[in-house]
């Protein structure tokens, strides 16, 4: 497998490269992800990517600088970049850093996808194509359950002689993690733990480096006992992993309808598994009869319009109401997962204007949503988000309230070096969003409030003080008198000299 790393800012353009192709299909496999240029050099020292795809324009660290810093420090890393249409003048710049290709955002697509990384790929020492000749019924089962063989080959045919079939495949991620040979102990059940009744043939493939999968040809009165058998060995094997899950197809009765039957019986092994903790073999009709009700649809028009209302409370109702539901309708978890990841990224960026903080938060959430492998842990971290998002924001000031303390603290400290960036920072709020705020509530930009009262505070010194021009603009916050006397008289009309004359 060779490894990949995707650098993008924005959260769904990494998402929609990590789902666009089926990656492990092709002989890739996706180790990481980075939000910008200096994570993401962080990302190559740990995992050590063959290729790495990135984004042009980025924070902390753009394109053009990161793909210079990586050609650099790990000239064999193969990089591909990802650009809009007006970004082409920095594009060229990424060519001389050693870049492969570009594609273009706006149109990105799964055949300029492996174009690029067979074209990447062909810069690797040692790299070989996943089209080997040798012919095998391990092989030919692999090639025709993923779609690059449309009908068996004689060597398939050969080994699997029977009136029907059957597909068990099992998940032996889990049990791999935790240091267990769940191949070896899966294997050595299927060989010596069938009963000499059940005689059928089998023939074996990983999927992906994922699914262990068996195809057996049997007769068509034997699959009750077969089931039975399966059904005994998989729960030997949940006694070493809890998380051993397989599942098993209807009977077909044609190996040309196998790669059909796997897609619509066996392939999500994962999804299927959330919703059935503790049990380690499901039948696929068992699976059927328990999805009942069609997916519900989420209302993200109402979704969005309580959000400009403000009413983020019920926002989260009703997201929380449309999780529930999808959970009872059996929806596909990834799918489920993706969306309500989406929808809260959404909803967090929309609100993260008046609170900063959580800005912080969604990568914490993602994280624990993305780590809940059954529906009830799955439900119960849900809810607790959207219980933490609602307490945050239900203690959060009204923005009106902080302006009013915003307007007291820069009258209280007018005098000195005062930017909005650390008035913001004080205030828990978004940069952008208070400049914008601030200059709808005030009529006039922060810079030219602070402006108008310290020339307002230099006139009322002027007036009733005896103090030099220069102690005054120092007073107000002025450190150059001749710049002071510059903008004193663009407010005035007068310089202060003149001014203080004339007093009334």
């Amino acid at each position: 497998m060779l490894r990949v790393l995707i650098v993008d800012d924005e959260y769904i353009m990494r998402q929609g490269l990590k789902y666009i192709i089926d990656w492990n299909a092709y002989g890739y496999e996706i180790v990481g992800e980075a939000q910008n240029g200096e994570e993401a050099l962080r990302k190559i020292e740990e995992l050590s990517p063959h290729i790495v795809f990135t984004d042009i324009v980025m924070p902390t660290l753009n394109g053009v600088d990161f793909t210079e810093a990586v050609h650099k420090l790990y000239p064999s890393v193969q990089m591909i970049v990802l650009s809009g249409y007006d970004k082409f003048e920095y594009v060229k710049q990424t060519f001389i850093n050693g870049v492969v290709d570009y594609i273009l955002k706006p149109t990105l697509n799964p055949t300029d996808i492996l174009r690029v990384l067979e074209k990447a790929s062909s810069n690797i020492p040692g790299y070989i194509k996943q089209n080997s000749s040798k012919a095998s019924p391990e092989r030919s089962l692999a090639r025709l359950i993923l779609g690059h063989d449309t009908e068996p080959d004689a060597v398939l045919i050969e080994k699997l002689k029977g009136n029907s079939y059957v597909i068990y495949s099992a998940d032996i991620r889990g049990a791999e993690r935790k240091g267990t040979d769940m191949i070896e102990l899966l294997s050595e059940k299927l060989d010596n733990d069938m009963d000499e009744y059940i005689s059928e043939t089998k023939v074996r493939a990983i999927i992906r480096e994922q699914y262990y999968t068996v195809v057996f040809a049997c007769e068509t009165n034997h699959f009750i006992e077969l089931f039975r058998k399966l059904e005994n060995i998989s729960n030997k094997l949940g006694t070493i992993s809890n998380d051993y899950f397989a599942v098993l197809s209807r009977e077909f009765y044609s190996l040309e309808d196998l790669e059909k039957i796997y897609k619509q019986d066996i392939e999500n092994i994962t999804g299927i598994s959330f919703y059935y903790e503790g049990l380690h073999l499901i039948r696929h009709d068992q699976i059927v009869n328990g999805k009942d009700t069609e997916n519900p649809r989420f209302d993200f028009f109402e979704f969005n319009q309580l959000i400009q209302n403000r009413q983020y409370a019920g926002a989260l109702e009703l997201l929380d109401q449309y999780n529930t539901a999808a959970l009872s309708a059996r929806m596909d978890i990834t799918s489920l997962k993706n969306q309500i990841k989406n929808v809260l990224y959404h909803f967090i960026d929309s609100v993260s204007t008046e609170n900063k903080d959580l800005e912080l938060n969604h990568v914490a959430y993602f994280a624990d949503i993305n780590d809940s492998k059954y529906e009830k842990s799955y439900l119960e971290c849900t809810q607790n988000i959207f219980l933490e998002l609602k307490e945050i924001l239900s203690k959060q000031q009204p923005i009106d309230e902080r302006l009013y303390g915003i307007n007291k603290y820069i009258s209280d400290n007018y005098n000195v070096d005062l930017r909005l960036e650390d008035i913001a920072e004080k205030f828990g709020l978004n940069y952008n969003y208070l400049s914008t705020y601030f200059s709808q509530q005030m009529g006039e930009n922060f810079s030219e409030y602070l402006t108008k009262i310290r020339i307002e505070k230099a006139r009322t010194l002027l007036r009733n003080t005896n103090m030099s021009i220069a102690e005054v603009a120092e007073s107000v916050g002025y450190l150059d008198q001749s710049y002071f006397a510059r903008v004193f008289k663009k407010i005035v009309g007068d310089t202060p000299t003149g001014w203080r004359s004339h007093r009334p």
